[in-house]
């Protein structure tokens, strides 16, 4: 029984660091308190983001990214001479991708990154579907 209560502080403590951590008068933290501030603020950021996408994702046009649509953005960019990412072909990324946030340590999607980029590539895709849809009833009529 000890030992779980041991355990239960031990456990305790840095949560408690983590709370004292968070300045906002730019005080000094400690070690303990930098490290678990930090910590805590890369969480909060994830959340955050998450909370972003999740609340957007009965709207979201990434939701329902179907091979199709994602076989007309990469003709899309093949037709433009632009790389998978959108810019010009013989690019080079010093972190090989420019989708990676060194910071939060996170490689954005590659499709999610597209349409911030080209917010008019939504418009074209669905376009093109129409366009597609419209050639097969003309086959079928």
């Amino acid at each position: 029984m000890n030992k779980w209560i041991l355990l239960l502080v031990v456990l305790a403590i840095p949560l408690l660091g983590l709370s004292c951590s968070k300045n906002t008068d730019k005080e000094d933290g400690g070690f303990f308190g930098d490290i678990l501030g930090d910590a805590f603020n890369r969480l909060e950021k994830g959340r955050e983001t998450t909370g972003n996408f999740i609340g957007n994702a009965g709207t979201n046009f990434l939701r329902g990214l179907s091979d199709k649509k994602k076989k007309i953005v990469d003709e899309w960019l093949e037709i433009n001479l632009l790389n998978d990412f959108g810019d010009p072909i013989n690019t080079v990324y010093a972190s090989g991708v420019p989708t990676f946030d060194k910071d939060d340590i996170e490689i954005q999607d590659r499709f999610e990154y597209l349409f911030e980029k080209f917010p008019e590539l939504k418009k074209i895709v669905l376009q093109k579907l129409e366009i597609e849809a419209q050639e097969i009833d003309e086959e079928y009529q």
